[in-house]
């Protein structure tokens, strides 16, 4: 107990400190003072204290403070307000307002929508940053040359992109065009190596995908048992399609020990959130 105690006397006095520098005007005192309201979800004080560096030229205080205006957090809720802030931040060359400007003109946020636009500050931000990762713009940028968006539709181009992004949508992307052959031989030893990554990180689809190969016997031996068990990950996250092959699995006792009641429950569950062959199917059992 003593040393917990301690730790928060620690983190009080290294708070106090840090507002006295904020209130001498201390631009990074006041950037970090705000950014730890907003970690505490007092939005108001964090908007406070990014306002005072934000109007002191910090760059990215200007973007965190326009994030807070574009959520409408601490602050009543303004695109245009958020754009002048991220057009401020990137007259100063700040990568990350680029690319916070390209989801603008992405959305239409504050702006009229402009996919050529929104892709040239994507590409900008990534070049601004000597190729490093901002979020999801790899995966972004990808979608746009996959969708044409802004761009001739270029889907070795969105491959390229999704290869550079660690996000699990552009792995799951990527597995989807190995799978169904898009813009690419169809390889389902790959696709299955691209769900497999998205689906270790939470991704639903791409579990149900890899569900679906191990029924199928897609590029891998039939394995109801593996088959169940991704269905089941991506279940317990809502996916109705997992949903109803689970149940399916259960019925005839593929994979797992045969269960009506539990077919059943599964079936419920999807038709509940609106699957229609789920509820089909409730009726017949």
């Amino acid at each position: 107990m003593e040393k917990v105690n301690n730790e928060i006397k620690m983190e009080k006095n290294e708070m106090d400190k840090l507002r006295i520098a904020a209130e001498s005007g201390v631009v990074e005192a006041q950037c970090e003072l705000g950014l730890n309201y907003e970690e505490a979800e007092d939005y108001a004080q964090a908007a406070h204290w990014l306002t005072l560096a934000a109007e002191q030229g910090d760059a990215l205080s200007q973007i965190w403070l326009g994030d807070l205006y574009l959520k409408g957090e601490g602050v009543e809720q303004s695109d245009e307000k958020a754009l002048l802030l991220y057009n401020k931040s990137a007259a100063q060359d700040e990568h990350l307002a680029y690319y916070k400007l390209g989801l603008m003109y992405f959305n239409g946020w504050g702006v009229k929508q402009d996919y050529s636009e929104a892709l040239k500050l994507f590409l900008k931000s990534h070049e601004e940053q000597d190729g490093a990762t901002i979020e999801n713009a790899d995966c972004l940028i990808g979608d746009m040359y996959y969708h044409g968006l802004g761009t001739e539709q270029n889907y070795s181009e969105a491959m390229q992109w999704y290869r550079m992004s660690s996000d699990p949508d552009a792995q799951f992307n990527l597995g989807t065009m190995y799978h169904d052959g898009i813009g690419v031989e169809q390889d389902f030893g790959k696709a299955r190596k691209w769900f497999l990554m998205a689906a270790e990180q939470g991704h639903a689809i791409a579990q149900f995908n890899l569900g679906v190969m191990y029924d199928n016997g897609e590029g891998v031996d039939v394995d109801y048992a593996e088959a169940a068990r991704w269905y089941r990950m991506a279940a317990e996250q809502r996916d109705t399609d997992a949903m109803f092959n689970l149940a399916t699995l259960y019925a005839s006792g593929d994979g797992v020990e045969p269960d009506m009641d539990e077919a059943r429950r599964w079936l419920q569950k999807a038709a509940e959130l609106g699957d229609e062959e789920s509820r089909e199917w409730l009726e017949k059992l």
